[in-house]
């Protein structure tokens, strides 16, 4: 294998593609790392929406309550750039819906964000977790107390 021969040159170039292979699936996992997801927690507002199937290797962006916030451009910038330093509720299409004070709100006019968010405004925890989403606030302070562990919805 190591001489310097055609022969060890064959024998390098397939342990090469064997070890890039087995790397690609022990080291690449989007699915491992972007696709962690909170199921059961009482600090999340569940949507009853499904998630994507589980997979370390696969990553399906998607804006469950509970999984990770899905990245976007917002022109230049990425979506997290934009996020606050706390929660941060994401509002499509403008409004006059806010969670109070302490929470950024972030008005995003990108029909393709929305889609992929699938609402018109989604709460997104400081870890870039989706705490909630919906078409409307509806009970502001419920889902406050709820999102903050002070009570349940």
């Amino acid at each position: 294998m190591s001489d310097d021969t055609p022969d060890g040159a064959a024998e390098r170039a397939r342990l090469k593609a064997h070890f890039e292979h087995h790397a690609e699936f022990e080291f690449i996992i989007p699915g491992a790392f972007l696709g962690l997801r909170y199921e059961e927690s009482p600090v999340i507002a569940y949507d009853g929406t499904s998630p994507p199937p589980d997979h370390p290797n696969n990553y399906t962006p998607n804006a469950i309550p509970g999984s990770r916030a899905p990245h976007a451009w917002l022109d230049d910038d990425a979506l997290f750039d934009r996020l606050g330093p706390d929660y941060t509720l994401l509002r499509f299409g403008g409004g006059q819906d806010d969670l109070g004070p302490g929470v950024t709100v972030l008005d995003i006019d990108d029909p393709a964000v929305h889609d992929l968010y699938g609402a018109d405004y989604v709460l997104v925890r400081p870890d870039q977790h989706v705490a909630w989403r919906g078409n409307e606030i509806g009970d502001g302070a419920a889902l406050a107390d709820t999102v903050w562990g002070r009570r349940a919805l």
